[in-house]
């Protein structure tokens, strides 16, 4: 049986760096990540949107987990969308290796090619059970985002491909990546993650047409279930300034 990804994730994830590290994965050190994993389980939305401060977990939750599920748990290829060249070298590097070597899945790494030991990471990465991670630009020309279908379609810095909307005589960019999902229709899996830096971009106007979902916790003064704001945080407001 395939796992819920919360409890896959606390399986076979052990924390690369930060105050956790060499410590296994658990939802109850934040709570908001068992909630995003179960609406990737359930499969409701074909699209599924997060967004967050810097230093909030998205990259664990909402983009290297998702990854490494679909890869692993799945056995599924698994486009990444990248707004530039130079980040795929740099998130393999710095994001999904480290992590990845820490679980039980490192013995599937690439021996030979993109990837392996001293290999530079270009365009894709071929694991040694036989399923894919496959980098595209959705800053770049149309031919970086040619390529095969898959189910399963993972961007990160989603805002990033603004800057490209209007270079194609096609839809822009993301629609772009999306596509490559098409054969699956409905069936398609297809997770954006990004920092808001502005209101125009992809992240923020997909969330406001979406669900727009925020995550309620119960005010310890009122006891009414709110989405904290400055107004429902009480013992400041004696102080000398906001600080």
């Amino acid at each position: 049986p395939r796992r819920p990804m919360a409890q896959f994730a606390e399986d076979e994830i052990v924390l690369p760096r930060g105050p956790f590290r060499g410590q296994r994965f658990r939802v109850d050190r934040f709570p908001a990540s068992r909630l995003w994993f179960d609406e990737l389980d359930a499969r409701r939305w074909q699209y599924h949107v997060a967004t967050g401060p810097t230093q909030s977990g998205k990259t664990l939750c909402c983009f290297f987990t998702p990854i490494l599920y679909c890869l692993f748990e799945l056995e599924e290829d698994v486009i990444v969308g990248l707004p530039h060249l130079n980040m795929a070298n740099a998130k393999w590097l710095k994001d999904i290796r480290p992590a990845l070597e820490k679980t039980r899945y490192a013995k599937w790494l690439p021996t030979v090619g993109e990837g392996s030991k001293g290999g530079r990471v270009k365009e894709s990465v071929q694991f040694t059970n036989g399923v894919s991670l496959t980098f595209m630009l959705f800053g770049g020309g149309d031919k970086s985002r040619a390529g095969e279908p898959s189910r399963n379609l993972i961007i990160t810095e989603t805002d990033g491909g603004q800057v490209a909307q209007t270079t194609s005589d096609e839809d822009n960019p993301i629609q772009q990546l999306i596509a490559r999902t098409g054969a699956f229709d409905l069936d398609a899996f297809i997770v954006m993650e990004c920092t808001v830096t502005h209101t125009k971009g992809e992240t923020w106007t997909r969330y406001e047409s979406g669900t727009a979902s925020r995550i309620a916790r119960p005010c310890p003064k009122c006891h009414a279930y709110v989405t904290p704001e400055r107004k429902h945080f009480v013992g400041w407001t004696g102080h000398e300034n906001v600080i």
